[in-house]
């Protein structure tokens, strides 16, 4: 249930990802990716409880070391993915459509 729940929270992060604040938003990134990297390692606790497993916080603060620029490489990419692939596409669309607008208004005057 709580890595349905992780997955749900980054994929609600990632579709309507807060453009302003950069550093807040990073930092709501990193709480949504650990809370699935902590979820990830319960379950692999709970998996190996008949092994001698006894490094999970070891792997955890290790993990963790790396949420930051996780988060940070995600909303960045994000980021360029929405805003610039969205205007080349409507500057291309306003290219063609100023050229058809030239060639109809030549026809018309010739």
């Amino acid at each position: 249930m709580h890595f349905l729940m992780s997955v749900h929270f980054i994929k609600d992060y990632l579709n309507y990802l807060p453009y302003y604040y950069s550093e807040i938003s990073v930092l709501f990134g990193v709480c949504c990716f650990g809370y699935l990297w902590i979820t990830a390692n319960a379950a692999l606790t709970k998996a190996l409880e008949k092994a001698d497993y006894m490094g999970e916080m070891i792997v955890i603060l290790i993990g963790a070391l790396f949420l930051y620029p996780l988060a940070h490489y995600f909303r960045e990419n994000r980021i360029y993915r929405i805003l610039m692939l969205k205007s080349l596409d409507k500057i291309k669309n306003d290219l063609e459509l100023d050229q058809f607008a030239v060639a109809y208004q030549t026809l018309l005057i010739t």
